[in-house]
């Protein structure tokens, strides 16, 4: 009997017209993010390599083989996401028909609850973050970043345009929008730091020396420094406000599917995973600051 990749004579059929492993790359990579991009590429060139054979003809046993590889010091979230990484192409192979089957649907990702579960912080630690910084802008990132669940770059890119009534509209990853509806307290405070004299397009948190957006290096730096005038770990970024705002709503009964929307994943699973910690709006309304 005839395998659905090969004709009477033995050779390959390839329906998805992808003629190479780098065009497959470049294919699955095109739209997103150019972080992410690096970050995809690094892990499949190592992959790749390591294996050194082509996609098609990779097997389940040869995806064992390269997680056993990698380094047993590495961070068990950090394997998790090279893991996703190469399970997404795998089964992007297999959707285009580039590749016969996808074998890496049967590999499960570490789990890694326990690990988020020291980066959420309670409500009364970012408050006392916020009270911890100078200036009112700084304030408004540690507060607007936890109520809105937004990444260090999401903030940097904010303008006053992309506030609407009660709804922030943010670009993500893979410059994919969703829109947030704030409470009435953010509100309140954008209102009274909104400059007088602003065209819409002038970004919302604005560098003051450069006069241009606000670094995302630098709004790392204002919320490690807040954290730690507050006696919280230094390690506190962007990220840790996100995983809070997650660990937080969930808590106060925000459906998860809602919590998804709100922070931009690309997927219910990645949200899921702050049901493993956690004993009609968006999840931030849920949260005062």
């Amino acid at each position: 009997m005839l395998s659905l990749t090969q004709d009477q004579s033995g050779k390959l059929i390839n329906p998805s017209g992808v003629t190479s492993d780098e065009r497959l790359l470049e294919i699955w990579l095109f739209g997103k993010a150019k972080t992410t991009q690096a970050m995809y590429r690094r892990t499949v060139n190592n992959f790749l390599t390591f294996l050194n054979k082509p996609l098609q003809v990779i097997t389940v046993a040869d995806v064992f083989s390269w997680i056993e590889s990698l380094n047993p010091t590495l961070k068990e979230s950090t394997i998790k996401t090279k893991l996703y990484s190469i399970k997404s192409l795998l089964s992007f192979a297999a959707k285009t028909g580039y590749c016969s089957f996808n074998v890496g649907a049967a590999i499960k990702a570490p789990k890694v609850a326990a690990g988020i579960h020291r980066k959420c912080l309670p409500v009364e630690a970012i408050k006392a973050m916020s009270d911890h910084t100078e200036r009112l802008r700084d304030s408004l990132i540690i507060r607007l970043g936890y109520v809105a669940g937004l990444r260090a770059s999401e903030i940097s890119a904010l303008t006053w345009n992309s506030l609407h009534g009660e709804t922030l509209h943010v670009l993500g990853k893979g410059n994919k929008e969703r829109s947030i509806k704030l409470p009435e307290s953010i509100l309140g405070q954008l209102e009274a730091f909104k400059p007088a004299t602003t065209t819409g397009e002038a970004p919302m948190f604005m560098s003051r020396k450069h006069k241009g957006h606000l670094t995302r290096t630098s709004i790392t730096r204002i919320i490690k420094d807040s954290a730690k005038k507050a006696g919280e770990s230094d390690k506190v970024s962007a990220h840790w406000l996100r995983h809070s705002h997650a660990y937080n709503a969930l808590k106060a009964g925000a459906d998860v599917a809602l919590l998804r929307d709100t922070l931009g994943h690309a997927s219910l699973a990645t949200t899921s995973q702050y049901i493993a910690i956690t004993p009609n709006h968006s999840s931030a309304m849920l949260l005062g600051v």
